[in-house]
């Protein structure tokens, strides 16, 4: 996902956590604002800003949707995007074909810097 957000964007996210459960997968990604929205959003265009974020997690879901499906071996049946621009924090929730809850969850966290931003 970060590696996704960056081709988009320009910048990815430099903290990424994705989460995974039976049959929801949800990655929560900090500082992912380039500097030009943080500057939009300082200067009160918070609205402009998730319109446009809006715009990117619109076009990139497609791709989004066809990596999880890669990785997992699962059909994506939903994918959820938000921000929060305030916070600068970002979430990508992917809800898979239904199959029996295991009661088993699994946490991925990576800490980015510019220089593996897409590792």
């Amino acid at each position: 996902m970060v590696k996704l957000i960056s081709r988009y964007t320009g910048q990815g996210p430099t903290k990424a956590r994705a989460t995974v459960n039976t049959n929801v997968i949800l990655v929560v990604m900090e500082d992912t604002l380039t500097k030009g929205e943080q500057k939009l959003v300082a200067a009160g265009e918070q609205d402009a800003v998730r319109s446009m974020r809006r715009t990117y997690q619109d076009a990139m879901r497609a791709e989004a949707i066809g990596m999880v499906e890669t990785v997992t071996g699962r059909t994506v049946i939903s994918s959820l995007s938000d921000i929060d621009v305030e916070r600068n924090v970002a979430a990508e929730v992917f809800v898979l074909e239904p199959r029996p809850d295991t009661g088993v969850a699994a946490t991925v966290e990576a800490e980015l810097d510019g220089t593996n931003a897409g590792a």
